[in-house]
């Protein structure tokens, strides 16, 4: 919802005009906003109140890093039907705070809580009554896509179905200015790519129903990221993911 690494945000005329066209073909179980970080996103909820327009069943799942929930009122949060929020912890110092933000959100009613220490989301919080759940998940080791090596984004020309093995988004195309392209990565870093591969994303009037079956599959565009975890990162490690100051806009 940033529109990470482009300047500005993916604005609501955008969103109004995509959804426009893609709710002719496509009827997603889940629409999930993330970024950058879509709580920093100016009109986050119209963007939400759009989504729900156009696909009024969907489960729509907001992937924040949480640290910028304070700036929102919990109230505002259980206005949303069917809704999910993946809270990604990060840099261990923070931990406490987003623990008492967690909290803070769940004061209003009573929450299911499930515990798991074998999976990267090591706590789940459902409110049936809401229809209300929040993913707690841990992200320790970060596989940067693509190869950074000399500061800008190149392919690793690697092993296909090796690279989507370890993958940390293989099901989940994302939409991006009126296209949709296998993952976000790509989507985010194409303008950066240059030709590679010719691969420009897909528009409504594209071959979609070959694009759906080969969701979760392995394709050529997969050799783009590495093939190996040798270039992985602690993202609880201070000096690898900084503190930066962030203004709501």
């Amino acid at each position: 919802m940033s529109d990470f690494p482009r300047k500005g945000y993916y604005t609501t005329k955008q969103l109004q005009l995509d959804l426009e066209n893609w709710s002719k073909v496509l009827v997603p179980e889940v629409v999930t906003l993330f970024g950058g970080e879509p709580l920093i996103h100016p009109e986050l909820f119209e963007c939400i109140k759009i989504i729900r327009t156009y696909w009024p069943n969907c489960v729509i799942r907001l992937i924040t890093n949480g640290l910028l929930l304070d700036r929102y009122k919990v109230d505002d949060w259980y206005s949303i039907s069917n809704f999910e929020m993946q809270i990604s912890y990060h840099r261990q110092q923070d931990h406490k705070k987003l623990n008492n933000l967690v909290k803070k959100i769940c004061q209003p009613s009573k929450w299911k809580v499930t515990k798991n220490k074998k999976t990267y989301v090591f706590m789940t919080l459902e409110n049936q009554k809401q229809n209300f759940k929040i993913w707690l998940s841990h992200f320790k080791d970060f596989v940067p896509p693509y190869d950074f090596s000399e500061g800008r984004p190149k392919p690793c020309n690697s092993n296909p179905a090796q690279a989507h093995g370890i993958c940390g988004s293989p099901n989940t195309p994302v939409l991006l200015n009126g296209k949709i392209y296998k993952c976000p990565p790509v989507g985010n870093l194409i303008n950066m790519l240059g030709s590679w591969l010719d691969y420009q994303g897909l528009t409504p009037g594209d071959n979609i129903k070959e694009f759906i079956s080969n969701i979760g599959s392995p394709e050529s565009v997969c050799s783009g990221c590495p093939d190996n975890t040798d270039s992985a990162y602690d993202h609880f490690d201070p000096k690898n993911v900084p503190l930066a100051k962030t203004k709501m806009l």
